[in-house]
């Protein structure tokens, strides 16, 4: 009979063995736990029947904890701790009561203690689970934040391009067509040469624009930085524009070039839109592991209490120039115009 109630209770062990697909002991499943109570009395019949299943209680203990809710599980640790300490007692009429009932009360602490030990693997196993979890969404939170800064730093650079080519391109153009306008009646020659030069400025912003979307760098450095720089001071700006090199010039890489460039144009628009200066020079300083561009005007200079930083204009411009790893320095009072310097390390070598 030992041997029947034990095979039934395995074939059912088995089949509650492949319901182990829970996510957590207090989930309700009510055919597993049907099942897992279906197994608990069998295998209390069998612990009643022969002692020696006692020594098969740590599987089906794990299994119960597994399949069941944790009043359940604690409830077969009580009955397979009696049924087992009813068995000794039967089992063995020619021993003394006081060696059964020590044995019987060992069977029901052993059995107790498997109970406790197999429901602190099962939390604590989920604790985990649950702390890898978190820990899962945190890195999906910390992957998701990298990917918004990241689009905001890709907007703020586009933000930056734009306004620093296609915006004062297109102020050149107004400024130059204005001046043809004006001398149009007086000289008409003049006036073509101003035309001329907006088409240029138009073909310049053309080329600007197609190389923010094809994400080229060299777009506007046809040829060298030095005759890049001395095209920016031509036109009709209303100052007189002067450029100059000092030291031995030699090739720059060509993100440091267009970086450079960028710089002199953001300082011309602004003395063009406020600086009213009667006299603008532009000077690009070689110097051993430096290279050093400076813009200064006689303008009328700003008080830098009143506009920290000098606007919006130049902290784009400190915002790039700090990405290559140099710095920009400000001079300016009011009444005395304004000094930009503006210091790249010479990755060159």
């Amino acid at each position: 009979m030992a041997a029947a109630v034990l095979a039934m209770a395995l074939v059912w062990h088995a089949l509650l063995a492949r319901r182990l697909v829970r996510s957590s002991p207090g989930d309700e499943e009510p055919a597993a736990e049907r099942a897992a109570v279906v197994l608990l009395a069998l295998w209390c019949a069998a612990l009643v029947t022969a002692p020696v299943v006692w020594l098969g209680t740590a599987p089906v203990s794990l299994l119960l904890y597994s399949t069941a809710r944790k009043a359940v599980a604690h409830a077969g640790s009580a009955l397979f701790a009696v049924c087992g300490g009813t068995a000794i007692l039967l089992s063995a009429p020619g021993l003394a009561v006081g060696p059964r009932l020590v044995l019987a009360l060992a069977a029901a602490g052993c059995s107790h203690a498997l109970g406790w030990w197999i429901a602190r693997i099962v939390v604590e196993s989920h604790e985990r689970k649950e702390l890898l979890e978190q820990l899962e969404r945190a890195q999906e939170a910390l992957v998701e934040a990298g990917h918004r800064n990241g689009v905001l730093a890709e907007r703020q650079r586009l933000a930056r391009e734009i306004h620093d080519t296609l915006t004062q391109g297109f102020s050149s153009i107004r400024m130059l067509l204005e001046a043809a306008e004006a001398e149009w009646g007086t000289d008409p020659g003049k006036a073509l040469r101003h035309i001329r030069l907006a088409h240029g400025t138009a073909e310049d912003n053309h080329r600007q624009a197609r190389a923010l979307v094809m994400e080229g760098v060299k777009e506007g450095l046809e040829s060298t930085l030095q005759l890049a720089l001395g095209r920016l001071v031509e036109g009709p700006w209303g100052y007189e524009a002067r450029f100059r090199v000092r030291g031995a010039p030699r090739p720059l890489p060509t993100r440091q070039e267009v970086t450079l460039l960028r710089a002199a144009q953001e300082c011309v628009a602004n003395i063009r839109k406020h600086a009213r200066a009667a006299a603008v020079e532009l000077t690009l300083d070689y110097r051993p592991g430096q290279v050093v561009l400076t813009v200064a005007d006689d303008g009328v200079g700003f008080d830098e209490e009143v506009l920290p930083g000098g606007g919006v204009g130049i902290t784009g411009l400190r915002d790039r120039i700090a990405e290559a790893g140099g710095e920009v320095r400000l001079c300016t009072s009011p009444g005395r115009g304004t000094t930009v310097t503006v210091s790249l390390p010479d990755r060159s070598g």
